[in-house]
């Protein structure tokens, strides 16, 4: 995870790691890239416009999107030196 991000990093100057339970794949717990060259996954986020739609889902809400880039103490750690 480090070595991709890092790599990540040094092309897109907005790239995020999150993460997301998913209990159907081994271990349930799984983290993914954000990486843009212009849009920010949380200060872009336009929960208005969302909730607007009026679509209800099972799983995604503004709050759980913005919930998925608090990572744990372990990961932040982890990644201090890589997006420094």
């Amino acid at each position: 995870m480090q070595r991709s991000h890092k790599r990540i990093v040094n092309t897109f100057p907005i790239s995020k790691v999150y993460q997301a339970h998913i209990p159907t794949y081994a271990a349930g717990y799984w983290l993914f890239g954000f990486a843009s060259k212009k849009y920010h996954p949380i200060n872009d986020l336009n929960a208005e416009n969302w909730s607007a739609l009026n679509l209800r889902t099972r799983y995604y809400t503004p709050r759980l999107h913005v919930g998925a880039f608090a990572l744990p103490a372990f990961l932040e750690d982890m990644l201090v030196d890589v997006e420094a």
